[in-house]
């Protein structure tokens, strides 16, 4: 990580991610799943928040600040059909796990002396 990943990195976006997961224990439940792992798949997000529709989550999760760190891969996969098809998974790069933790512990630490 560099310093200009680092000077990026601000409390206003700590803040409002923040935010959103005292807002949502399905982006709290799927943030931390996120940072437990390497990645998630799609389905798996589902299930981890308790929702069907995780895509939309993602997109929450990055309007508050993980835009371009909470990345999609489509991964080749085979359908049940045996059709050719793509699959999402869900990762946080390196700097989105740095913010994700900083905004959990935010989160977790509001309104505490």
């Amino acid at each position: 990580m560099n310093a200009e990943t680092l000077h990026s990195i601000n409390a206003e976006t700590i803040e409002k991610l923040a935010r959103l997961i005292r807002k949502s224990r399905r982006i709290e439940r799927l943030l931390k799943a996120l940072l437990s792992r390497a990645f998630l798949w799609r389905e798996e997000a589902d299930r981890i928040a308790g929702a069907s529709n995780s895509p939309d989550l993602v997109r929450q999760a990055r309007d508050a600040g993980l835009r371009n760190l909470l990345l999609t891969t489509l991964t080749p996969i085979k359908s049940t059909d045996g059709r050719d098809t793509r699959a999402g998974q869900y990762s946080l790069s390196p700097e989105g796990r740095l913010i994700v933790l900083m905004a959990l512990n935010a989160a977790n630490n509001k309104g505490q002396a």
